[in-house]
């Protein structure tokens, strides 16, 4: 009887089941799931090492802590979840990692305190083959933004890579009805495999001037010339009263928001939610530059879910408006 800490520790080789040589993943996932307690004395918690990422919902009811060597542990409350769900997303954590062909430490266990009485308690993991269906392809890149903001003469492009492999290009293509796209651009890939990289394209084009709405989207190709093909963004024109385009990711969104536009100057912007009787329920300030703009706006999550209007405000004149949904 007494407080105490216990785990069973892994380590994990992926190998090819032809001939049992090591295999390298491009990227990689696994999910813990039904992370919780006995309503009692028991804290179940898993960790694992040198991730490239973590993910839980934002309403997680676990506690991410790094510990010494890169484990990175996820550790639950004492509170009792029934059932083994895995859509109960706040008990379970998602570990990712980038060019993979082993994990050197993977960790199940528990946290006990001094209330607890020995008893049966068991903590699970289970391991089985990993089989990569056939016709299924690994995408040379991975996003983690794309996004495309009207400017005074023109639409500014901006998309960042989490990892690329085998990537030679992109083309940038532009549509003025959603359905037939020219490629205005071609942009050379980075020279490196599996590193975060930042691109921007200036689209100036005069003809620009006398549309309302552009179309854009990516076309990568592979160095074996394969190629796919982005999301399709559109840019409205002079959305605002000073011909500001504000672009919200991701829409509909949770706890956390991306507003991305351009300013003709250095100056302060707060960004407003109106609810739909007209009300401002939360205000966001940032100091901003001249050119391109991504805030990142934190912590909505008490919002309550609904339709709001976000407005954008610069040096004290409204810029621009859009529709936002809260989920």
């Amino acid at each position: 009887m007494g407080a105490s800490t216990s785990y069973v520790s892994f380590s994990v080789d992926f190998k090819n089941s032809s001939d049992n040589s090591p295999h390298s993943f491009p990227c990689l996932q696994f999910s813990c799931i039904d992370i919780d307690g006995d309503n009692a004395g028991v804290k179940e918690f898993v960790a694992a090492k040198n991730p490239t990422g973590t993910v839980v919902t934002p309403n997680t009811s676990l506690t991410l802590t790094t510990l010494s060597g890169g484990l990175v542990q996820a550790t639950g409350t004492s509170t009792n979840y029934a059932g083994i769900d895995t859509s109960a997303y706040n008990t379970n954590v998602n570990y990712k990692y980038n060019t993979i062909s082993s994990i050197s430490e993977v960790r199940f266990g528990s946290v006990t305190n001094s209330t607890f009485s020995i008893q049966d308690r068991y903590s699970c993991a289970y391991f089985k083959p990993i089989t990569v269906p056939a016709g299924v392809t690994v995408l040379a890149v991975k996003y983690s933004s794309f996004i495309a903001s009207a400017a005074n003469n023109g639409v500014i492009l901006n998309w960042v890579t989490e990892e690329e492999i085998n990537n030679d290009h992109f083309e940038i293509q532009r549509s003025y009805d959603g359905t037939n796209f020219n490629t205005i651009a071609k942009i050379t890939a980075g020279n490196t495999n599996g590193t975060r990289k930042a691109y921007q394209y200036n689209d100036l084009d005069p003809e620009l001037k006398s549309e309302s709405l552009a179309y854009y989207r990516l076309k990568q190709v592979d160095n074996d010339g394969k190629f796919y093909y982005s999301g399709i963004l559109v840019v409205k024109f002079q959305s605002g009263s000073n011909g500001v385009s504000m672009q919200l990711t991701p829409n509909p969104f949770a706890g956390n928001l991306n507003v991305s536009f351009v300013s003709g100057a250095t100056g302060n912007a707060t960004i407003d939610f109106i609810n739909v009787a007209g009300q401002k329920i939360s205000t966001r300030q940032a100091r901003i530059n001249k050119g391109f703009n991504t805030l990142q706006l934190n912590g909505l999550a008490s919002l309550t879910p609904g339709i709001y209007i976000a407005r954008l405000t610069i040096d004290g004149v409204v810029t621009a408006t859009q529709k936002i949904i809260k989920n």
